[in-house]
Order: structure tokens, then sequence, then C-alpha cells
């Protein structure tokens, strides 16, 4: 890519100096923007990777000077002291700002986000927090952003990307929905980092995958949800019609020729009266397409065993993949394989339209808990199960004064340093990281959409790959 750099004229370069961030009496230079132009981070000589609201008509960067350093934008000339300098970018191009002092060179990496992408703050409260992670932007944006605050790579999709995420072979996969009308309807999708299709999964039945999860296991199948319906079901128990039709799950694993390699389907193994009282008005009063009475969003998988999580069940199951048993279950409506909870603040109903479980290399179970309509705030959970007991001890959990309702969606992830957690549908929407004692390390809130699930970025992925495919897209 060839970028054109324009020098302003003197006068422009005079009155763009006056607001520079830096002057010649500062120990390093400075990076500033014109009117309209805004650095996401702000300019921080520890920072090397930017953004840029470019507004369509490329950038404007002023440097301010600091002694003994020059500077060079993209491919021009080295320049001593303050200048001001228009650089001809189009959205998803970048450039590169060199500053050098004797044998030190400090690189910068600025790159234009697309205009249509969703607006959003990030601050930084202190260090911490993965180096890079994988969201979900309005309209419809992948997007992986550096802990510094700074998108590093995107791609926009024809249809909401949900549960996007970097996988461990450098490709990215999401869910995408609204497949004949409906939200949760969709396929699964796998793609190169420069956006070219590589496969899809669909289910086996005559529906769509359901797009609220998609585990990649180590035999190279894929484990997906597919929305199944069974006819002619009286509900008039519960306070519904004596013909009704229930929206159950199917959990298929698949091999990577489309065969089913085994199923679990939820209702013939989750009785009605598992749904807890709180959910059948409004599954009744049809908020739910098809009395969807369970709602399945989140799976993980470890050896036979798969976790589940049903959002209208508020309760996580342990099923064995093979023999389809249920080996415990955590929250809910009491049964014969519920687990007593305890060392829990929330009692003996700990969960509340959960929307995500994953299982730690110590065994413990990590939790997103929206607490819906329970009157209390969400938070990320973690659990030691001791299975020969019956018993759930509830190890931490992370709530962030800040938030206080989440409707759906959302994750929580422990990373290296803490915790990642999308806090799903809130408002404003809000993805954090936090450390080990639950404080913040950073916010990154939006006015409009909601992550579906933010998920840290595989270490087999470096931050150089994701700018060389942002570099091979944009030319």
């Amino acid at each position: 890519m060839l970028t054109r750099i324009r020098l302003l004229p003197l006068l422009a370069v005079a009155l763009l100096a006056a607001a520079a961030p830096a002057s010649a009496s500062a120990a390093h230079p400075s990076l500033g923007t014109g009117d309209g132009d805004a650095l996401l981070p702000g300019f921080d000589w520890g920072v090397g990777t930017y953004g840029a609201r470019c507004n369509g008509d490329g950038l404007t960067l002023t440097v301010g000077g600091a002694k003994g350093w020059s500077t060079a934008i993209g491919g021009g000339k080295a320049r001593r002291g303050g200048f001001s300098a228009h650089v001809d970018l189009s959205s998803g191009e970048g450039t590169r700002i060199s500053f050098s002092r004797r044998d030190r060179t400090r690189r910068a990496y600025v790159r234009c986000l697309p205009e249509d992408m969703g607006a959003f703050t990030f601050q930084t409260v202190r260090e911490g927090g993965p180096r890079l992670f994988t969201i979900q932007l309005p309209p419809n944006y992948a997007v992986v952003m550096n802990r510094s605050g700074a998108p590093v790579w995107w791609l926009a999709t024809d249809r909401p990307p949900f549960d996007a995420q970097i996988l461990p072979d450098g490709t990215v996969g999401w869910n995408g929905g609204l497949l004949a009308g409906n939200p949760d309807y969709g396929r699964w999708e796998e793609r190169t980092l420069t956006g070219r299709l590589i496969r899809t999964v669909d289910s086996s039945t005559d529906s769509y995958v359901d797009v609220h999860d998609h585990e990649r296991l180590p035999n190279g199948n894929d484990l997906i949800g597919a929305p199944t319906f069974v006819d002619h079901v009286d509900i008039t128990a519960y306070g519904g019609p004596a013909d009704a039709r229930i929206r159950n799950t199917t959990l298929e694993e698949l091999t990577p020729d489309g065969d089913v390699a085994r199923s679990w389907d939820s209702g013939e193994h989750i009785g009605l009266d598992e749904t807890p009282a709180r959910w059948w008005p409004s599954i009744i009063a049809g908020a739910f397409a098809n009395h969807d009475v369970s709602h399945w969003n989140a799976v993980d998988v470890v050896g036979k065993y798969m976790y589940l999580s049903f959002r209208h069940l508020d309760a996580i199951y342990k099923v064995n993949r093979r023999t389809g048993r249920i080996v415990w279950k955590l929250g809910g409506t009491e049964t014969a394989k519920s687990l007593e909870v305890r060392g829990d603040p929330r009692g003996d109903y700990p969960l509340g339209a959960q929307h995500d479980v994953n299982v730690l290399d110590d065994g413990t179970i990590t939790i997103f808990d929206n607490s819906t309509s329970l009157d209390r705030p969400p938070r990320g959970v973690r659990y030691r199960i001791d299975e020969r007991r019956g018993v759930a001890h509830m190890v931490e959990q992370v709530v962030d004064p800040k938030i206080v309702v989440s409707g759906a969606g959302g994750s929580a992830r422990r990373v290296a340093s803490g915790w990642l957690i999308g806090w799903g549908v809130s408002a404003p929407g809000a993805v954090g990281a936090y450390n080990e004692r639950g404080k913040p390390c950073f916010r990154m809130t939006y006015a409009r959409g909601a992550s579906y699930r933010a998920t840290e970025v595989p270490g087999s992925v470096s931050g150089a790959e994701l700018r060389r495919a942002m570099n091979r897209m944009s030319r």
C-alpha cells in the first residue's frame, strides 16, 4: 500500500502546533490529530498501536517535537521538531510513525476505523487484562482489541457475528445469526483472518444452527446446538394451552463431513417441571418463540463430559456425552441431581438467566451470572465441585458497581491476570478486565448494541499476524 503524505501549509502547521501535545522540552515526541480526528487510545509513549476516527477524509497527524528526536510518518522523510502532515487513508488502511534518536527508534502504528463502527470509550484503571481480546461491535463487526484500547483487527460481516472468536490455528469463527428472520438461527462459519470463507457448519436437522455457542473438539468434530420441536404438548399445568409447540435443543457432535457422531436432546432428559415458575408467564405470553422452555446458550466440553447452560432453567448441567446421563445440576429448581451450594452469598438459588460456562484446568467452573429479574447485579462466579459429596463451593465472584443490570448475553472468563467479563445487554454495554482481587484493570463501554461474548485471543496468534491480515485486506 502506498501512503500519500501531504505536509500542511505553514499557517496550518502553526495553528495545529499550538494544540500539539508536547514541546521540544519534552523527553519524548508526542502525536496528536487534527480537528475531527481522534486517536484511540490517546497517545502514550508506551503504546504502539492506535485506531483513529478518520471520518472518510484521511488523517491529519500532528507531531510534538522533543530535543534530539526526529519523526517520520509513513514513507516520508524524518523531520526534527514539531510539524503536521495529512495522510490519505481509507477505512482499514494504516500508517507507521517512526521516532528516532541516535541509535534508538520507537514506532507507532495508526489505522483508520470504519465510519459505521459503533462508538466506544475505553478507560484504563490499572495495569492488567488480556493482551488481546475479541468482541462484537455494531452494526456487524468482529473486532480484536488490545488492552490499551485500540482496535487492532476487525472484519465486517453480513449478519451479526455471534460468539466471534479467534481460534488457536489463526482463523476466526462465529455463528452468523438472523437466518429465517430469527436472531437465534444461523450457521457457524470459519474464515481466514482476511475474511476468506473456509467452511460452514449446519445442523443435520431441517432447522438452523442455534447461534448461542459452538465447540471445536480435539478430534476435529464440531459440537453445535440445533432447535428441535415437539407438537401437541399439554402445558395447562403451567398456565398455557393444551396443544402447545415446545422448543428444545439438540446438541450434535458433527464430523467434518457433516455426519452425526452423537446427539443429545434436552427434551428427552429435562422435564417441563424443571422450568422455574418465574419463567412461565413470559414463555406462555409468547415472548419466546414456540414456548422456549429451556433456552440453551452455552457449552464447554472436557473429555467425555459436556457442561451446558440453559437460560430459562437458571441452571448448569454436567452431562455424560456417551451415555446422555445427567451427572449433576447447579442452580434452578431442585432435582435428585442438584448440587448443594455452599459459600455463596446468593444462597441456594445462585444463578439467574446465566450465559456462560467454562471448566478450568484445575476443575473449577466459571459462569457469567446475569441474575436477570432477580433484583441483584450480574457477576462472574467460580465454583469448585465436590461430586462425591454433591456440593458446589463458591470460590470467588466478581461484580462491578458500575454494572447493575444484565438482561441477556455476556461472558466471564478467567485469564492469566484475573478475569475478562463481557457484561452482555447492560446499560451502557460494557466489557471489563479485573485483577485477582476483582479490581478493574480497564472498562470498555459502548452506547448501543451489546457484545455477545468477550474472549481472549489465544497466545498462538500474535498482534503482528493480525496487523498483516489487516494490511492485506486494505490493499
